[in-house]
């Protein structure tokens, strides 16, 4: 969808700075209302901090992943990157995933 609105020359960059403002505050609307309907408002620290860590286990599996396929991998790199593995705890899945 478009808009055309009357902008002058001179005030077409303070124009689109709005603009840009506008649709970004209305992103945030959306997304404060999404979670007070998944009720995300009443989530505890505990399964927050479950969340991070999942995300930093879910990403570091990538980085694993993406170090494996590198066809100019070193391997001292992988193992530097799966010494990482133990030290993360056992975690779910998100629940966005």
């Amino acid at each position: 969808m478009a808009v055309c609105s009357g902008i002058e020359a001179d005030h077409l960059e303070e124009h689109l700075r709005v603009l840009r403002r506008a649709r970004a505050n209305l992103a945030v609307h959306k997304i404060q209302e999404r979670s007070l309907l998944k009720r995300l408002d009443e989530i505890s620290e505990a399964e927050i901090e479950a969340e991070i860590q999942a995300v930093r286990h879910w990403f570091l599996i990538l980085r694993l992943f993406v170090i494996l396929a590198n066809p100019l991998n070193k391997d001292g790199e992988f193992l530097r990157a799966l010494s990482c593995l133990p030290t993360l705890k056992p975690v779910r899945l998100p629940g966005w995933l």
